[in-house]
């Protein structure tokens, strides 16, 4: 297992930096490529930098609930299953960290 505690994460380009030299060649191209014409990629980017936080505290809070309701069965906690899809594909046991 490979020990990631001493990579210094800042920006997505710093991540994606690190990418490059740690993901094998067809992987990254494959993740970085954004279907060839990297208009999704340019598209998300620019959603991201559009996004402005507004912070709201003190707002109310007593109303707020974190119960979900999943297959049918209400739970007092949030509760929810990622996607998996590919990620054994960019590095080995990577769902099991």
């Amino acid at each position: 297992m490979t020990n990631f505690s001493n990579i210094k994460l800042q920006t997505s380009d710093d991540a994606r930096n690190i990418a490059r030299k740690k993901l094998p060649k067809m992987a990254f191209d494959y993740f970085d490529g954004s279907a060839l014409t990297e208009h999704g990629e340019q598209l998300g980017r620019k959603a991201l930098r559009d996004i402005r936080l507004v912070p709201r505290f003190l707002r109310k809070g007593s109303t707020r609930h974190i119960d979900h309701q999943i297959l049918g069965h209400k739970t007092d906690i949030p509760f929810g299953i990622a996607p998996m899809g590919m990620c054994n594909l960019v590095w080995p046991k990577a769902d099991q960290f």
